[in-house]
């Protein structure tokens, strides 16, 4: 795909989130897109002579080792670069993923051990996951929203419809 296309793509599929509540997904995902992807790159440390109006001067500089190359790095520097437009989007669409199909497994675990507590007084009788007190969204759906057959059945959907964009944004 283009560049273009992806960057309309990351734009519809944040506007859907936004218009459904679920920015919690996009702060989420934004914070871990902020730091960038950390690598590691090896550098030589080579010399050069450089004139100068009072004559000739030795200068170190460091050359970033391209890779495939044969040379042996002397240091290892670690960096951050932004990750590419499809980078994103692959994230942002793991994220919706593992919203869909992942939170209402933890929070139906957690609600369960939550519940094991054998004494009928302290028994949970439900749970909610909030958001952070900063936070402008209403964070995740309640559990019981969740085990809805209709709520189930678009869970289902929606796992289909990520996988065909995921394949389509990475072909």
């Amino acid at each position: 795909m283009q560049e273009q296309q992806l960057i309309e793509i990351e734009a519809e599929v944040r506007a859907i989130l936004e218009s459904v509540g679920l920015q919690w997904i996009l702060e989420s995902v934004d914070s871990s897109l902020a730091s960038g992807l950390s690598i590691e790159k090896g550098i030589t440390i080579r010399q050069r002579r450089r004139y100068t109006h009072s004559g000739y001067r030795e200068e170190e500089f460091a050359e970033i080792i391209q890779p495939g190359s044969h040379e042996r790095p002397q240091r290892i520097v670690a960096t951050d670069e932004p990750f590419s437009q499809q980078e994103r989007i692959s994230f942002l669409l793991a994220a919706l993923r593992r919203a869909v199909s992942e939170l209402p497994a933890l929070q139906e675990e957690t609600f369960k051990n939550l519940h094991q507590t054998g004494d009928s007084d302290t028994a949970v009788q439900s749970i909610r996951f909030l958001p952070d007190e900063n936070s402008s969204s209403s964070g995740p759906p309640a559990l019981s929203d969740l085990q809805e057959p209709d709520a189930i059945q678009l869970r289902i959907d929606a796992l289909h419809l990520l996988e065909a964009l995921a394949e389509e944004v990475n072909a």
